[in-house]
């Protein structure tokens, strides 16, 4: 079985044989513009505390973070929207894995700016068996410090590509949230961070698991 990064690795590929060449360069200049502006200030990181949150899934059901964490570990997922294809090649590996994930005891859930028929999309595509919300006006996704605007020519880009974000996001948001994987433990805090400025560059699921499968082994002790 392939890799998430052998899978990114040939869509990369193949996409760059089916765009043209100045789409590519604007491509790179968004995201090495977002590199430079993106500090992002207030980023969590390993051993922030999480303020806790309270959503509906794509099925209605109520979703909070201190639900979750009473039954263990949160393995939380920041997606860009089923429109993006590296994240839907990150979702298919986190649902390849999601038995071993509940069998150290951790739940999966993935969050987008993504309306609720768009987000109810992606799991479908994708055949996701871990919740899936949508995260209005992205507000959890800035408690974390991951939110950043689309300048007007990634807007102009992005319409090219069919992805009209203003209507798939709620609110007509031109916003995105920074891709990233935080493992939330029991007592609230980050006990594992990764945030991808570069959206086409993702943490192997694996690495996460093995994580998990740590902390399950520390708590046991």
């Amino acid at each position: 079985m392939e890799t998430l990064q052998e899978q990114i690795a040939s869509f990369r590929e193949k996409f760059l044989t089916m765009v043209s060449p100045e789409k590519v360069q604007k491509i790179e200049a968004g995201l090495r513009e977002q590199k430079l502006n993106q500090g992002l200030a207030g980023v969590l990181k390993t051993s922030d505390s999480v303020k806790d949150f309270t959503l509906r899934d794509i099925n209605g059901d109520v979703v909070s973070l201190s639900e979750l964490l009473k039954a263990g570990p949160l393995v939380l997922k920041f997606y860009r929207g089923g429109w993006c294809p590296y994240c839907n090649l990150e979702l298919m590996s986190y649902q390849g894995l999601l038995g071993e994930f509940q069998k150290a005891g951790a739940s999966v859930l993935a969050l987008s700016p993504e309306v609720v028929n768009e987000a109810t999309l992606t799991a479908d595509k994708n055949r996701l068996r871990f919740p899936v919300a949508t995260d209005e006006d992205l507000t959890v996704a800035k408690s974390f410090g991951l939110v950043f605007e689309l300048d007007e020519d990634l807007r102009s880009l992005y319409k090219q590509f069919n992805h009209p974000l203003s209507e798939k996001n709620t609110n007509g948001l031109w916003q995105l949230p920074v891709p990233a994987t935080y493992v939330i433990g029991q007592d609230g805090r980050v006990s594992f961070a990764s945030v991808n400025f570069d959206y086409r560059e993702r943490v192997e699921p694996k690495l996460v698991l093995e994580h998990v499968k740590r902390m399950a082994h520390e708590t046991a002790k």
